[in-house]
């Protein structure tokens, strides 16, 4: 019988920002701009975490049995480890339209929360996620350094798909606290994968309702003293942008920059 040896590799998270020079001031202006400076996540010894919620008004409340605070800052690089300029071709092979601004990759699904799998998934280790910029659109907005306005539309663009991220470290930090008692209690050992999976996307349904007070709002909630600003410099840069929700391939923020 064939003998199959074990490897181990390391692996440390962080973020990198990987692009011109001023791609990363801007990227750490707008996290320390952050007002709300914490994050609750579901517990990963809880067996209940992805069950039945709160109910307030008749309504069930999202994230009501995420009870743990952390960090976001301390947390991020749980969710997403680059923000970075996409490579030449890869919107095409994404499925990314020709307008297409930004995106948040992620691969939770399948190394977190494989649905009707029968086999434990790679776990936290195997976790990538990352923010995509295009250099059709995000470029001439980093590079306008005289031009506030311009850098606040990129602002608005990030924060944007940094509020993707903030939404899927509700789910990946237990992850790496205690991934044994994840797998086993919160998710079931599989069977809640489904639920933890639309827990992490419903509120991106409204964050991507683009261009709306739903998209204003899901970002003031993280940036209450600029949302507005950055809002209104990112509408002023005349990108059209319909109301498209992400399903399966990444479908960034779309528009035509002028």
């Amino acid at each position: 019988m064939a003998r199959i040896r074990q490897r181990s590799l390391p692996r440390r998270f962080g973020l990198e920002i990987s692009g011109p020079q001023p791609l990363k001031s801007v990227v750490m202006d707008v996290l320390e701009k952050l007002e709300t400076k914490s994050l609750m996540v579901y517990r990963p010894d809880d067996s209940a975490a992805f069950g039945p919620g709160a109910i307030e008004d008749g309504k069930r409340r999202l994230h009501s049995n995420a009870t743990l605070e952390v960090p976001i800052t301390e947390w991020l690089a749980t969710a997403c480890q680059w923000i970075r300029i996409e490579c030449l071709g890869e919107r095409e092979r994404l499925g990314c339209g020709r307008q297409t601004v930004a995106w948040f990759r992620q691969n939770t699904g399948e190394v977190l929360f494989p649905q009707y799998g029968e086999h434990v998934p790679a776990g936290p280790a195997a976790l990538i996620g990352e923010i995509v910029l295009t250099n059709e659109h995000c470029i001439p907005l980093l590079m306008s350094s005289s031009d506030e306005k311009r850098l606040d539309a990129l602002r608005f663009v990030l924060a944007h798909e940094l509020v993707h991220v903030f939404e899927t470290m509700r789910v990946t930090v237990p992850a790496f606290m205690n991934w044994k008692a994840y797998w086993e209690n919160a998710l079931g050992e599989g069977l809640d994968s489904g639920d933890a999976l639309w827990c992490k996307s419903v509120h991106c349904l409204l964050l991507d309702n683009y261009g709306t007070s739903d998209e204003l709002k899901s970002i003031a909630e993280y940036w209450p003293a600029s949302a507005t600003a950055w809002f209104n410099a990112f509408r002023g840069q005349q990108l059209p942008r319909p109301n498209s929700h992400r399903r399966g391939k990444p479908k960034g923020r779309r528009g035509k920059v002028r």
